[in-house]
């Protein structure tokens, strides 16, 4: 099993601790774009920031008003966490480069609420 690393709160004498959780996918490595998404909260952060999207699918997502990830995140909760869900709804909303970035937004939206929310 592959660990990630996660930062927590600064110590009153200015060091920033950290630990290693377990990453859900034993057979992938992790890209440094999904380890830095599932080791944060998600609170502002643009679509941009999820593995799987580009300059060209962030477009089209803001298009369709999915400009944040928490937002784009409530509608992987609406299709029940079901991946072909996701991917489908991705595919209608701009992003349709390849199935391979679709599966890497499930993942990324997959493994932070594992982490964040617990294992449901």
């Amino acid at each position: 099993m592959l660990l990630i690393r996660t930062y927590h709160e600064k110590h009153h004498y200015g060091q920033v601790s950290s630990s290693f959780v377990p990453f859900p996918f034993s057979m992938e490595v992790p890209s440094k774009k999904l380890e830095s998404f599932v080791g944060a909260r998600i609170d502002d952060k643009s679509v941009d920031k999820l593995p799987g999207i580009g300059s060209v699918a962030l477009k089209e997502l803001q298009k369709n008003g999915y400009d944040k990830a928490a937002k784009l995140f409530g509608r992987y909760l609406m299709c029940d966490e079901d991946e072909q869900q996701l991917k489908s709804f991705l595919l209608q909303n701009g992003v349709r480069k390849n199935r391979s970035y679709q599966g890497a937004v499930f993942k990324a939206f997959q493994a932070w609420s594992e982490q964040h929310l617990g294992t449901r």
